[in-house]
């Protein structure tokens, strides 16, 4: 999948990318129902994960959701 990612968002570009992304989180978000919803986040994850790979943030992304994830379970276990 990643070859096929970035072989996409060469073609088109960063930022036709990135506002091909805006469009499909918008549809996601929009989604009338489950079916639609599964299929837009695909979508989303699609051109996702080719912007990531493409500027080289796999490590980056991963560590930053570790750490927010982390914060978030510290939050839950002080009860907020």
């Amino acid at each position: 999948m990643k070859k096929k990612q970035l072989q996409i968002i060469n073609h088109y570009g960063f930022e036709a990318q990135k506002a091909k992304l805006k469009e499909e989180m918008t549809e996601l978000a929009y989604a009338p129902n489950e079916e639609n919803f599964i299929e837009e986040i695909a979508d989303v994850l699609n051109v996702l994960q080719g912007i990531i790979y493409f500027r080289g943030w796999e490590q980056q992304v991963l560590q930053i959701q570790e750490a927010k994830l982390d914060r978030q379970l510290k939050r839950i276990e002080e009860g907020r």
